[in-house]
């Protein structure tokens, strides 16, 4: 999400790639009023769960499979 690299947790992890990233940042992104974010496909359900967890999104659009794996929780 936003280039940034997050864990499971949505803690950003301490990475060279993050460091050198130009763009909105996962605070910033926070800080945003409302947060639409898509993404699908098994491959992305970490991904999805560190968002939500993390509280860098609001509102999700998401396929079936990942809905039924909890990451639409």
């Amino acid at each position: 999400m936003c280039a940034q690299h997050y864990d499971i947790n949505g803690r950003l992890l301490d990475t060279d790639l993050n460091k050198r990233v130009i763009g909105i940042g996962l605070e910033t992104l926070r800080s945003i009023e409302t947060v639409v974010a898509v993404a699908g496909g098994q491959e992305k359900v970490k991904a999805i769960l560190g968002a939500i967890r993390g509280k860098y999104i609001d509102i999700l659009i998401t396929d079936g499979p990942n809905y039924s794996k909890g990451a639409g929780a």
